[in-house]
């Protein structure tokens, strides 16, 4: 069960996440050709832009973490960007598990 509703909530943030670039990109491309944006859609750019910024921040604090321990920091920093938290959590359980297959390696 728990797997199954990571699974889906990493399908509902890789396809939010795509939608607010789409719609970031539509709104510049907007701007630029000065074309009227529809205004009810302004709350919508507004929670798409946090949702950007919020896991840009995620995928740099990965990238920054999967380089101190030596994993591949490109990989982990577009997957946290893409899925958000639970990119993290993912890398941080990644870590914890190869630290206690290290301990618990008899010398």
């Amino acid at each position: 069960m728990k797997h199954r509703l990571l699974f889906l909530i990493k399908c509902f943030s890789i396809l939010v996440i795509t939608s607010a670039i789409g719609l970031e990109l539509w709104h510049r491309f907007a701007a630029v050709t000065q074309r009227d944006v529809i205004l009810t859609l302004a709350p919508l750019f507004w929670i798409g832009r946090f949702a950007l910024i919020a896991h840009l921040i995620e995928g740099v604090a990965a990238a920054i973490y999967a380089l101190r321990h030596q994993k591949p920091a490109l990989f982990w920093a577009v997957y946290t960007f893409l899925v958000g938290t639970v990119g993290l959590f993912e890398l941080l359980a990644a870590n914890h598990t190869d630290k206690t297959v290290v301990e618990t390696t008899p010398d």
